[in-house]
């Protein structure tokens, strides 16, 4: 299992565009920019289509696996969210494609200019989502608001 870990971080990590691709026009895609950022909101989604990007079609229950490992998280809860929502969700805007059943995967007709605005978002975004802040608290003040709020908390 850890060989199939490692080779989803290592296709995850590498960047799915090269210097020819971003030089081509983009693909035409039928889903509007604000339900295309909606759709990315949701880390479950972004997985599985970064998953069937790189990886191709797969079966649900080898994606709901591969997600659920991932965002270390229960493989059944995501299984059922990926069936009742996320992935009718990406099949209506033709991101996807998930046959009658539900059971196979694969890329619909939006899917490469989908993958294309996400990673777009995901280069001009990426540096901000990685710098974190630092607040350095004084002793003092954290005491005095600690004194506030328990005054305010026992005169209710």
């Amino acid at each position: 299992m850890s060989g199939l870990l490692e080779r989803i971080a290592r296709i995850l990590s590498q960047s799915s565009t090269t210097e020819s691709d971003s030089a081509a026009d983009p693909e035409p895609c039928d889903v509007p920019i604000t339900t295309a950022a909606n759709l990315m909101k949701n880390q479950r989604r972004r997985l599985a289509v970064a998953l069937v990007n790189e990886l191709g079609p797969m079966r649900l229950r080898a994606l709901a696996d591969a997600v659920a490992t991932i965002a270390d998280d229960n493989r059944k809860s995501v299984y059922c969210t990926l069936y009742q929502n996320h992935l009718p969700k990406l099949d209506v805007h033709d991101v996807i494609d998930i046959g009658e059943r539900g059971h196979l995967v694969e890329p619909g007709p939006n899917f490469d200019a989908f993958v294309d605005f996400g990673a777009d978002l995901e280069e001009r975004f990426d540096g901000e989502s990685n710098q974190t802040a630092v607040v350095e608290f004084n002793e003092d003040a954290v005491s005095a608001v600690s004194d506030d709020v328990s005054e305010v908390g026992g005169g209710a």
